[in-house]
């Protein structure tokens, strides 16, 4: 499954995108390969990832570790799926 996140931000996009690249874990439950990351303002983050195992990423984004690591960064995550749409017949 592929998941679309817009992470809300308290920090500057900066800062969290350090966080964000410094986070070796989440290749445990995506395609690490395929992610991408884009700054929409100062305070909005976008994540896309793909091949996610969802029970894994649950996990990770529920564990105590992960709150602490990003309370200082991160408001609140808006989570998403998606797939790619077939060619027009």
């Amino acid at each position: 499954m592929n998941v679309l996140v817009i992470a809300h931000l308290k920090a500057s996009y900066e800062d969290w995108k350090s966080l964000f690249d410094a986070d070796e874990e989440r290749a445990d439950f995506c395609d690490e390969s395929q992610t991408k990351v884009g700054r929409v303002d100062e305070h909005t983050g976008l994540i896309t990832l793909f091949d996610v195992d969802m029970e894994a990423m649950g996990k990770r984004l529920g564990s105590p570790e992960f709150q602490a690591m990003v309370e200082q960064y991160v408001d609140h995550h808006d989570v998403y799926t998606f797939e790619p749409l077939a060619p027009p017949a």
